[in-house]
């Protein structure tokens, strides 16, 4: 099973920037399969599957390969958040 992440991480581990690996893999990848007027963005009326990781992927692109809260569909689907608070309030 490959996940987008180990994707992103690939990508920038064979020389492309950080924040290039990761636009290929949302903004980039919703426009080239014509999906960029509903998804690829985190704006209101966008559809969006979210991640929260511990570590900024611009300076360690690994980090994207952990994630301690994954959101998809709109549901919490991983919750590993150590702030001791319920993750409901965390992604609001």
């Amino acid at each position: 099973m490959s996940r987008v992440s180990h994707e992103v991480v690939n990508v920038a581990d064979l020389g492309m920037t950080p924040i290039g690996a990761i636009r290929t893999a949302t903004t980039v990848g919703a426009e080239l399969l014509g999906l960029d007027k509903s998804t690829g963005v985190v704006e209101p009326g966008f559809e969006a599957d979210l991640i929260a990781v511990n570590g900024n992927p611009i300076e360690n692109i690994r980090v994207l390969e952990d994630p301690v809260l994954v959101v998809s569909n709109g549901r919490i689907a991983v919750n590993r958040l150590d702030f001791g608070i319920p993750a409901r309030a965390a992604v609001r």
